[in-house]
């Protein structure tokens, strides 16, 4: 897993960097993962590079989300 963390929000995506140095590429189409501070776990997937970071589109958009959560990307 890679964390990335919120930098922007969308109506109904997210911007998020990688914490760690990754090809931005090669993170489309990996699956997201995010829990809120509910224990609520909310699906997504990196759609496209949005420089500096990738954006993600969520199943269902989190309510609970601003800049600077935590959010975990596949590997």
């Amino acid at each position: 897993m890679i964390d990335a963390i919120v930098t922007a929000i969308g109506n109904e995506s997210v911007v998020a960097i990688p914490t760690e140095n990754a090809e931005l590429d090669k993170l489309v189409g990996k699956k997201v993962n995010y829990v809120d501070n509910s224990n609520r776990a909310w699906k997504g997937q990196v759609t496209k590079v949005e420089e500096p970071g990738v954006e993600i589109v969520f199943d269902k958009f989190p309510t609970s989300i601003g800049q600077g959560q935590i959010l975990q990307i596949e590997d």
